[in-house]
């Protein structure tokens, strides 16, 4: 009993020394927390004395620390730091790539704008020169102050009178205008009245008008484009000639006198082209029967032409002065070709007529009318028969040939025409024969490379001008026989 009572006191000491010494340590924070141990000494060491069971019940309060050391029943057990670590969840991967859908192409179609084209008419030009020639209606007499290039033709004077037609001359030499319009009020453009309009490129001429008179445009020598409107009837004589840069000839649907077709200018019911330019073809289709006077002349640019079948009438110096054009056949339909048709085509080289025509044949590079035994066209390398098939030298037929250095003229010849030989600057010598009679107007006029001459006997008259112009003319011989020298023959 004693040996108990002391093993309890000793550790009733310990116990109190063991909590002693944990609150000393002033270096930890001390959390107590109650704890309630109940111990049994039955339970640890049960002794059975004499039957009897004693239990001592011994409470102890054990500070708890921080520092994970707990004291039960005087046993010390170090218990390490707990670190609580959160649960690592796992979680599935994860797709961040949106699911992936093929689309169809979209194909978007731009809505469809239909324009309407506006036509805006030209403004008028102001300060022209305005003529009564009745109650109510004027006439354009002149440029006025105006300073317009485009110049465009008002239907009211500024005076309210109707413009009804545009007068003689009244734009003539007006080198500065480079277009006309003309308005449909006017009914007549008057002789010459754009005459020498040299910077003139293009001309409309509007529905009202009804006639364009002679050389209107005569001299417009850079005119490329012509419009003809629905009113025209008449157009006058050289109404354009000289406009040697012409390439566009139109006239509009509604015309009932004239037409165009290729570049040509037509006039539908006596089938007469009257005017072509450089880009023309002659149409094939029988609407052509004639070339008109002067129709392609001082078309410089043309280097070819293809008269067809069905043409029958070639017009008085219808290709004068096509200065580039370089051959030229007849077909056999010809029947007539006026003077100088092929006057002053200084480059013409070949000349041909088709064996079946009636009228006309080809020797030589010359163009022969085989009836008369005219010579009605040579060029730089004609040779002019000796058969006799040539009696007269016609109108022009060597004009401008510049190349041409000699002739022979043989002795079937009896007439030298008007104007045969004129502008041959390189003509150095030419043989007359006895068989000449007459020598015409301007014959050898400006042939300055021209050193002598001899009149054959024969020759009773010396035209005027006829060797006008030879300024290298040393020697002229004149027989008894020429009883008339006309003026400035010799000058």
């Amino acid at each position: 009993m004693k040996t108990t009572r002391l093993l309890f006191l000793v550790l009733t000491v310990l116990i109190a020394i063991l909590a002693l010494t944990a609150c000393g340590d002033g270096d930890e924070e001390t959390t107590t927390a109650p704890t309630t141990t109940t111990t049994s000494t039955a339970a640890k060491n049960p002794t059975t004395n004499a039957g009897i069971t004693t239990t001592a019940a011994a409470t102890t309060t054990v500070p708890v620390t921080t520092s994970g050391v707990v004291t039960t029943s005087g046993v010390v057990t170090t218990v390490a730091p707990v670190t609580t670590v959160a649960p690592v969840t796992t979680a599935a991967p994860v797709s961040t790539a949106a699911p992936v859908t093929t689309v169809a192409p979209v194909t978007t179609v731009a809505p469809v704008t239909t324009t309407v084209p506006v036509t805006t008419a030209p403004t008028p030009s102001v300060g022209l020169v305005f003529t009564p020639i009745g109650e109510g209606v004027c006439k354009v007499s002149g440029i006025g102050s105006c300073t317009d290039t485009n110049l465009v033709i008002p239907s009211v004077s500024p005076d309210g009178d109707r413009v009804t037609s545009i007068g003689d001359y009244a734009f003539a030499e007006c080198t500065s205008l480079a277009s006309v319009t003309i308005s449909d009020s006017v009914g007549a453009i008057g002789d010459g009245a754009f005459v020498y309009c040299t910077s003139l490129t293009s001309v409309t001429i509007g529905d009202g008008v009804t006639s364009i008179g002679d050389y209107a445009f005569s001299g417009c020598d850079s005119l490329t484009s012509v419009t003809i409107g629905d009113g025209v009837t008449s157009i006058g004589w050289r109404a354009f000639g000289g406009c040697s840069a012409r390439e566009s000839i139109t006239v509009t649907s509604g015309n009932t006198a004239y037409h165009s077709a290729r570049n040509c200018l037509i006039h539908t019911e006596s089938k007469t082209l009257v005017m072509g330019c450089k880009n023309s073809v002659i149409p094939s289709d029988g609407s052509v029967e004639v070339i008109g006077y002067g129709a392609f002349e001082d078309c410089t640019s043309l280097t070819s032409v293809t008269i067809p079948d069905g043409v029958e009438s070639i017009g008085e110096g219808a290709f004068g002065i096509c200065t580039s054009l370089t051959s030229v056949h007849i077909p056999d339909s010809v029947e007539t070709i006026g003077d100088g048709a092929f006057a002053a085509c200084s480059s013409l080289e070949r000349i041909t007529v088709a064996a079946e025509n009636p009228v006309y044949h080809s020797a030589g590079n010359c163009l022969i009318h085989t009836e008369s035994k005219t010579l009605v066209a040579g060029c730089k390398n004609s040779v002019i028969p000796s058969d006799g098939s040539v009696e007269v030298i016609g109108y022009g037929a060597f004009e401008d040939c510049t190349t041409l250095t000699s002739v022979t003229i043989p002795d079937s010849v009896t007439s030298i025409g008007k104007e045969a030989f004129r502008n041959c600057t390189s003509l150095t010598s030419v043989t007359i024969p006895d068989s000449v009679t007459s020598i015409g107007k301007e014959a050898f006029r400006n042939c300055t490379s021209l050193t002598s001459v001899t009149i054959p006997d024969g020759v009773g008259a010396i035209s005027k001008h006829a060797f006008y112009g030879c300024t290298s003319l040393t020697s002229v011989t004149i027989p008894d026989s020429v009883t008339s020298i006309g003026g400035w023959a010799f000058y």
